[in-house]
């Protein structure tokens, strides 16, 4: 009857509807989703560079307590975004605040030379 095709047209309208929505809801998600991991990949370059330099800097000495403060802030950072399967990033960190630490403790020069070597050995084989 007419009522009958009436209401099919009716559902088979909000079906496509439905399906519309569905769709814009996915790629809006979908973009986010690129958009954090962007994010993301930007903090780790910033945690790497953060690395570099504490390496540049335990090397060149006296600056132990930058180096302390970078390799904590790098720390934090990487425990928020994850490390995306490069252990590295948190080797360098953690390598950079004990030497910080040790530097600071013994008032030792020869632990930021021994620190930044081995953050030179840990960039290096990162590669």
């Amino acid at each position: 009857s007419w009522a009958d095709q009436r209401v099919d047209q009716m559902e088979m309208s909000l079906f496509i509807i439905m399906l519309q929505h569905y769709r814009e809801r996915r790629l809006q998600e979908q973009e986010q989703e690129r958009r954090i991991e962007k994010e993301k990949a930007n903090v780790r370059l910033a945690v790497d560079l953060m690395s570099l330099g504490s390496t540049c800097l335990l090397l060149k000495g006296g600056f132990w307590t930058v180096c302390l403060g970078s390799s904590m802030v790098s720390i934090k950072l990487l425990s928020l975004v994850g490390t995306d399967g490069k252990n590295s990033m948190a080797l360098k960190a953690w390598t950079s605040l004990l030497f910080s630490v040790a530097a600071f403790s013994f008032q030792s020069r020869s632990m930021e030379l021994c620190g930044g070597t081995i953050l030179i050995f840990i960039h290096i084989m990162a590669l």
